[in-house]
């Protein structure tokens, strides 16, 4: 059937076609409805089912490799892959078969995991033994700063004893000095004054004995404070060796901590292999394509089996050229079908076509091959199994 409007321009005589189209031939994609509010794009399709291939994990590709040259995640790994193209282990404990319903986190079938067992344990080992060797060197390093603290006290001490010294000293020599020069002077005057002989030389003497006794006592004073310096050079050669040795320790704790931070990407990698032996299911489905069994032997990335998702299923729709840049991805939608029109499903767009097309064939009018397109595919929640493939479906785009 063709829609004839009169007087209208060509897009409304292309909405009044898309329309006839929906009530008359219900193909199974539609377009965005015309005519609605600017905030809500409303469609409509068909549900589908979701396939998802499940293979191999890539973890398994690098059992047997060094994991202390490993890379930090399978991603990680760079080179001619083909070179690891070798058996990866034996199914073992096969669970399923065609058609079994199967829950997220199910177990589906195992990979011996000896080697992968030896693989973390040495894994664990390397690591172990870079972070007890870091701990070490980071002790020695607390205990050189203690033993600077303890020079930098006794330095801050030695400097203190010889300010107050070299201070006492000051002021008893200069003590000493007064009362020399004041015996001298006492002397002059007996000397000047004719004094007796034997009190002239007694002063003589007194004055010899304390002029004599005041050198030794700075020469003993001097001998002290070489000492005290001495001491103050030693206590800096000490400051400097530990300065010198921390810097050492430093060094190679900086060292040591890339090489943590690869035995620790080993360490989760090991650990990755070693969980990715039992090979468990993303997602409700229903297993489909079951292409090994117990006692196959395993490559890297071979396909083992598809799921037929049951938690979510798929819908594709079409959004006209002047409304796709209201769409964008994760965008959250609601679904509605014939089967439970009181529910409402939720879901996300999860891809939105990179290129527009002309509106698809199964829409029939002349009209619509001036219409370009862009594919929507929404993601739609199934958690309590509802909706099937096959379904029509009404959704709305917030």
């Amino acid at each position: 059937m063709k829609a004839r409007v009169t007087k209208l321009s060509t897009r409304a005589k292309i909405i009044a076609v898309i329309i006839a189209a929906l009530v008359m031939s219900a193909p199974a994609a539609y377009l965005a409805e015309a005519g609605q509010s600017s905030d809500i794009i409303k469609a409509s399709g068909v549900l589908e089912d979701e396939k998802v291939a499940v293979s191999v994990p890539p973890e398994l590709a690098l059992l047997g490799m060094d994991m202390s040259k490993a890379p930090s995640s399978p991603g990680g790994f760079s080179g001619n892959t083909s070179k690891l193209l070798k058996p990866v282990g034996i199914v073992e404990n096969l669970s399923i078969e065609n058609g079994s319903k199967i829950k997220q986190g199910d177990v589906l079938l195992s990979v011996a995991e000896e080697t992968a067992a030896e693989n973390l344990k040495k894994a664990q080992a390397q690591y172990d033994m870079v972070s007890a060797t870091i701990d070490s060197l980071i002790e020695s390093r607390n205990d050189l700063s203690k033993k600077k603290s303890g020079l930098n006290k006794a330095e801050a001490d030695l400097k203190a004893n010889r300010s107050k010294a070299i201070n006492d000293f000051d002021k008893k020599y200069a003590a000493g000095q007064a009362n020399i020069k004041q015996m001298q002077e006492q002397l002059a005057a007996l000397k000047s004054h004719g004094g007796n002989p034997a009190q002239i030389a007694q002063l003589e003497v007194a004055i010899a004995q304390a002029s004599a006794g005041l050198e030794a006592g700075k020469r003993r004073f001097n001998q002290g404070l070489t000492k005290i310096n001495q001491g103050l050079e030693k206590i800096s050669d000490g400051k400097n060796q530990i300065n010198e040795g921390s810097t050492e320790l430093a060094r190679k704790t900086v060292v040591l901590e890339k090489r943590k931070a690869q035995a620790e990407a080993g360490l989760q990698l090991a650990r990755d292999i070693l969980g990715a032996t039992k090979i468990r299911a993303a997602s409700f489905g229903t297993v489909a394509e079951l292409k090994v069994s117990d006692g196959s032997v395993l490559y890297p990335g071979q396909q083992l089996m598809s799921v037929i998702r049951t938690d979510k299923l798929k819908l594709g729709i079409y959004i006209p050229i002047d409304r796709i840049e209201q769409v964008k991805k994760g965008d959250p939608v609601s679904v509605t079908v014939d089967a439970s029109p009181e529910e409402v499903f939720k879901g996300n767009v999860a891809e939105i076509s990179g290129k527009a097309i002309f509106a698809p064939s199964n829409i029939t009018t002349d009209e619509l091959e001036l219409l370009r397109v862009f594919k929507v595919t929404v993601e739609v929640d199934n958690k309590d199994g509802i909706l099937k493939a096959g379904m029509p479906a009404d959704v709305r785009i917030n």
